[in-house]
């Protein structure tokens, strides 16, 4: 008999990726019942996995936001749909934020329902996210108030960025547009309009 055909080794294989799995899981029941976490799931939750199996699956978040979670499930098990994917930050008992991308799956074993979670820890991808878009910003506030003239090039050498100061210094000249990039010219047109 072949190793893969081997029952053994089968459940072997899947406890090994269950517990070395890098996102957190949980299977809960339909009442909301925790039927089985991953270590992964315990060390995002804080919690032992002796302490969380039978317990129902809110046990692990704050108090405020249990009955939301509590609602958002059973209307899961109640419409038959289930969100394939949900983007959220939540708030455990441990004191822990974390922001969550989460995605659900029914698993139907001998005519009992189930629902898999699986909870993947993006908090530090959307912190440099964050942190990035805050660094633009401020970036880009003090090229626009700076007294003096900033000039992007790009790659291949053409002007990719010129900030407001340029309006001051440039009065009566323009910025053409050629096959090269800009090339700053003088406009009479301008001067005399001035």
């Amino acid at each position: 008999m072949k190793k893969e055909e081997n029952q053994e080794y089968q459940e072997k294989l899947l406890k090994a990726v269950w517990e070395s799995s890098a996102d957190a899981m949980r299977i809960t029941d339909s009442e909301g019942i925790v039927i089985n976490v991953n270590q992964a799931y315990c060390e995002l939750t804080g919690f032992d996995r002796q302490n969380l199996i039978g317990t129902e699956f809110d046990i692990v978040y704050e108090k405020d936001e249990r009955a939301g979670l509590k609602k958002y499930y059973k209307r899961f098990l109640t419409s038959g749909k289930i969100t394939e994917r949900a983007d959220k930050i939540l708030a455990f008992v441990s004191g822990r934020r974390r922001h969550i991308e989460a995605s659900y799956s029914y698993i139907k074993i001998s005519g009992e329902d189930y629902i898999l979670s699986i909870f993947r820890d993006i908090t530090e991808f959307m912190n440099a996210i964050e942190a990035k878009e805050e660094s633009n910003s401020k970036y880009r506030l003090l090229t626009e108030i700076a007294k003096v003239i900033i000039l992007i090039y790009d790659l291949k050498g053409g002007l990719s960025y010129l900030n407001p100061a340029k309006m001051n210094f440039f009065q009566g000249w323009i910025l053409f547009t050629c096959s090269t990039g800009f090339v700053l010219g003088y406009s009479r047109l301008t001067r005399f309009a001035g």
